[in-house]
Order: C-alpha cells, then sequence, then structure tokens
C-alpha cells in the first residue's frame, strides 16, 4: 500500500511539474465591470487605460466606451472563462482526491491512518462499489470550490479620484488588451 500510495503522488507531482512547464500562450484578455459616480453600470473587455480614459471593447458589437477617470467609482476586472477553468480543475483535484480516499478506506493501512476520522474496519469499510460515490462527492464538492476560487474579481474603488486611479494605472493597464499586447514598462507620470 505504501508504495501504490507513494507512486500515486510522484505521478500527481511529476504531472503538475510538466504541465507548468513555460509555454509561450496568448494572453488572455481581462471582463471588465464599470460602474459610474452615477450608478450606471457598464461591462465589456478592458481595451486601454490611460492617463485620461478607460476604454471598454464591447464583444457583441466591437464598439467602444469611454470612460473618464474622474467618472469612474468602481472598476473589476476578472480574466476571461477563468471561471471555467477553476471548476475543471477543481473537478478533476475533487474526482482524483475522493477516489484516494476510498480506494485508502478499502484497503487496512499502515501508512495511512485515519481510524480517527472514518472507520475503515469491518462492515463500516468502504466497499468497491461505493468508490463511484467518492468520487462523484469530490467531482461536485471540487468544481464548487475551483468556481468560487477562480470567480475572484480585481476590484479598484476610484470614486473619481484622479490621483488613485493614476496611482493604480501601471497595473491597471498591464491587465488592457493593449497593455497584453505591448507588455513593455510604461511611465504615466506627467
Amino acid at each position: 500500500m505504501k508504495t501504490y500510495f507513494l507512486s500515486l503522488l510522484f505521478l500527481i507531482g511529476l504531472g503538475a511539474t510538466a504541465h507548468s512547464q513555460s509555454r509561450q500562450k496568448d494572453p488572455k484578455p481581462y471582463r471588465a465591470w464599470v460602474t459610474l459616480t452615477n450608478g450606471q453600470k457598464f461591462k465589456g473587455i478592458l481595451y486601454d487605460a490611460t492617463k485620461d480614459s478607460i476604454v471598454l471593447l464591447n464583444a457583441r458589437n466591437s464598439s467602444k466606451q469611454v470612460f473618464r477617470p474622474e467618472q469612474v467609482e468602481w472598476l473589476k476586472l476578472r480574466i476571461k472563462n477563468r471561471t471555467g477553468n477553476g471548476a475543471l480543475i477543481g473537478t478533476a483535484s475533487g474526482a482524483l482526491l475522493g477516489g484516494l480516499v476510498a480506494a485508502v478506506g478499502s484497503r487496512e493501512s499502515d501508512f495511512v491512518n485515519i481510524d480517527m476520522v472514518i472507520t475503515i474496519e469491518g462492515p463500516d469499510a468502504v466497499e468497491p462499489e461505493d468508490t463511484f460515490v467518492f468520487i462523484l462527492g469530490g467531482a461536485v464538492l471540487g468544481s464548487i470550490t475551483g468556481a468560487a476560487v477562480a470567480s475572484k474579481r480585481i476590484k479598484y474603488f476610484i470614486n473619481g479620484e484622479r490621483g488613485y486611479y493614476l496611482s493604480k494605472l501601471p497595473g491597471i493597464h498591464a491587465r488592457s488588451l493593449v497593455g497584453l499586447a505591448n507588455p513593455k514598462k510604461i511611465s504615466f507620470a506627467d
């Protein structure tokens, strides 16, 4: 059992290491939600951010909406399609963890002792047909957790203050389509 468990951990680590190798990918655009000081709300793709404006691109008709920093109360950003990817990764991780719990619970083990949490001896042992329930339960919990973690937005409370906007401008510009396409360091100082 020790060999099986350690081999499984090694393969998981090897897969994670191989996946994390640097590959050149196209940068993903950021979805943006803008709330104006008068309460109006707009959403789109963050196209550009300069000293004088925030530009959103409407994905449906490719029109651009321009806002002055003095008009903006909130700017919220999130990488496009990040929630779905988080749910997918969470589903796979949860299913793997559920299967691992079922595999450990179905055997008597000296290496992994979970007697304090679950009784695994006698009539309460995990049956092979219950493995699917553990995998499915882990997948559901993992997908919910992954989607919740990945849906986090970057929030800027500008509240019409140009000075605050200018202090956050390098980070906002770096997340815009123009900034992603041309990632050089740009100075926004006057």
